[in-house]
C-alpha cells in the first residue's frame, strides 16, 4: 500500500485542537437543564396520555386540549414547534402556553 500525500482535501482534515481537553465539565445549570428535559419527557408523556383517555372516554375537546398540552410539553414536539415557525419560544412562553391549555382544557371537561 503506498502512501498519497494530501489525499484528504485541507477543509476535511481533523483539526489539531480536536484531541486536545478532558471531559467536558459538568455545571449546576448543565444538570438543571437535563434535570428539566427529562421531567419534559414525563409531563408531556402524561398529558398526552391522559389527553387519549379523555378523548376516547367522551370528552373530545378536552382531551385535544390536554394532549396538546402534552405535546408541546414534550421536547420533541416543542422542537417541531419551533421548526415549523422558524423562530426561538422562550421557555416561559412554552411554560404560559402549556398552563392556558390546561384551563382550557379543565373548562370543558364534563361535570
Amino acid at each position: 500500500m503506498r502512501y498519497v500525500p494530501d489525499i484528504i482535501p485541507p477543509e476535511h482534515k481533523i483539526r489539531p485542537d480536536y484531541f486536545t481537553g478532558g471531559p467536558p465539565i459538568t455545571t449546576t445549570e448543565n444538570i438543571i437543564g437535563k434535570t428539566l428535559y427529562v421531567l419534559n419527557f414525563i409531563i408531556g408523556g402524561i398529558f398526552m396520555l391522559g389527553g387519549l383517555g379523555l378523548f376516547f372516554s367522551g370528552s373530545k375537546l378536552s382531551g385535544i386540549l390536554l394532549w396538546l398540552a402534552g405535546f408541546v410539553a414534550f421536547p420533541m414536539g416543542f422542537n417541531n414547534i419551533q421548526g415549523k415557525l422558524g423562530a426561538s419560544i422562550p421557555g416561559w412562553l412554552r411554560f404560559v402556553f402549556v398552563i392556558l391549555l390546561l384551563v382550557f382544557a379543565s373548562i370543558f371537561m364534563p361535570k
